[in-house]
């Protein structure tokens, strides 16, 4: 194996050290970035919009909240029956992860029901349930 003159060990070194450097730096405006934008939201840690609001992560949802994403999801059901939750959502700008309790809680009460498995299920208001 032959080996590497001096100097063109040295300028791999400074290439080497080069590189760290610009990569550091970068990394650094990317965090510093980061941080500006999550103080700039008051310092909430978010994870979708319900309703409008932006929900705090791992914040419990009250259960008048949970009905009243409950009431408009129904009305969204009846208004296009036979729709996906991906879509349901969609059409309230909410996370489909965030209608699954209230959607839970209008089948158990019998005011929809569901036909299909996971990502396939589609919707549908019940005939004679209460409409609010």
């Amino acid at each position: 194996m032959k080996h590497m003159p001096r100097s063109e060990f040295a300028e791999l070194t400074r290439r080497i050290q080069q590189v760290v450097h610009d990569h550091m730096e970068a990394s650094r405006q990317v965090a510093e970035v980061a941080v500006r934008q999550a103080f700039s939201t008051g310092g909430a840690v978010t994870r979708g919009s319900v309703a409008g609001r932006h929900v705090a992560a791992g914040r419990r949802r009250l259960p008048e909240e949970i009905a009243d994403i409950g009431d408009k999801l129904y009305q969204l059901v009846c208004a296009n029956p036979g729709e996906r939750m991906a879509a349901l959502a969609s059409k309230l700008g909410t996370p489909a992860t965030q209608l699954s309790r209230p959607m839970a809680n209008l089948k158990e009460s019998g005011r929809v029901r569901s036909v299909g498995q996971r990502h396939l299920t589609r919707y549908f208001p019940v005939a004679g349930s209460k409409s609010g």
